[in-house]
């Protein structure tokens, strides 16, 4: 029996792994709702939101049999621009539409998981009808940070943003600062170069003692611990680079920050 509504961010490890896992069930589709209403969607907070509905829908394709329909939940308060979703590698929604009604109608029932701003209710259009709510914490930033997160968003950094949100769990506030964005892009051109470097060595599969834990922070939506586990992995010199290369490369599937951007182009 399918649970009734839940927060991801108030059970245990164990419990938010078997929420994404289960999300579904076998050859029925899946469907998850992101609910942007009353919110800028270019602003910190809808950036935040729809790139957790985007690392949620690509974790559940990876672990599950197939990517869920995404259904986008909006009430046309300022749309993000297809130019900053595509830089931000959140892709188009299955559907959209501003009426919960639709939106369960759509889907035959209620949504598998709705993805949620934390306190959105209580401000805004009220609650959309879901088996499970996986709340998304407010983005703390101050009008200078915001300013240096847009600057970002609109030029050739934007997975730099997307890399600094996801160091924080997603259920807390995301603090924000000028110099953890710089640091963000700092690390995520750094890790793009290694993951090159790394493919032009011998291969080897990633240890279990690596998989394993890397496995099952994805599988937990724990972005904040997955991001922890590839900064030790990057310096450590026990692990050879092809095993590298193998733990990378399927955690990004995940997060979703194109870190092959440079494999086959350094010798070029």
């Amino acid at each position: 029996m399918v649970p009734t509504s839940m927060e991801v961010g108030s059970v245990d490890m164990l419990e938010r792994i078997a929420a994404v896992v289960a999300v579904g069930v076998p050859g029925v589709p899946r469907h998850l709702v992101v609910d942007l209403r009353s919110l800028d969607e270019s602003s910190p907070r809808g950036v935040r939101l729809s790139m957790v509905a985007d690392v949620l829908r690509r974790t559940v394709g990876l672990i599950g049999t197939g990517e869920p329909a995404l259904i986008e939940l909006g009430d046309g308060a300022r749309s993000a621009p297809r130019t900053q979703r595509d830089a931000l590698w959140i892709a188009c929604p299955t559907v959209r539409t501003s009426s919960p009604g639709q939106a369960e109608a759509i889907i035959g029932g209620p949504a598998d998981v709705v993805v949620s701003a934390s306190g959105g209710p209580s401000a805004g259009p009220g609650p959309v009808p879901g088996r499970r709510t996986l709340l998304v914490g407010p983005v703390l930033a101050s009008p200078r940070v915001a300013a240096c997160m847009a600057e970002m968003l609109d030029g050739d950094d934007a997975l730099a943003v997307r890399l600094a949100l996801l160091r924080f769990p997603i259920d807390r506030p995301a603090a924000l600062s000028v110099a953890r964005l710089h640091r963000a892009r700092e690390t995520l051109q750094r890790w793009q170069f290694k993951v090159a470097y790394w493919a032009d060595l011998p291969f080897a599969p990633a240890p279990p003692a690596l998989a394993d834990p890397l496995r099952v922070a994805l599988g937990s939506m724990d972005t904040a611990t997955v991001l922890t586990i590839l900064h030790r992995l990057e310096v450590d010199l026990h692990v050879a680079a092809g095993s590298k290369f193998a733990a990378f490369v399927p955690a990004d599937r995940s997060l979703g920050l194109d870190l092959q951007h440079l494999v086959g182009r350094l010798h070029r």
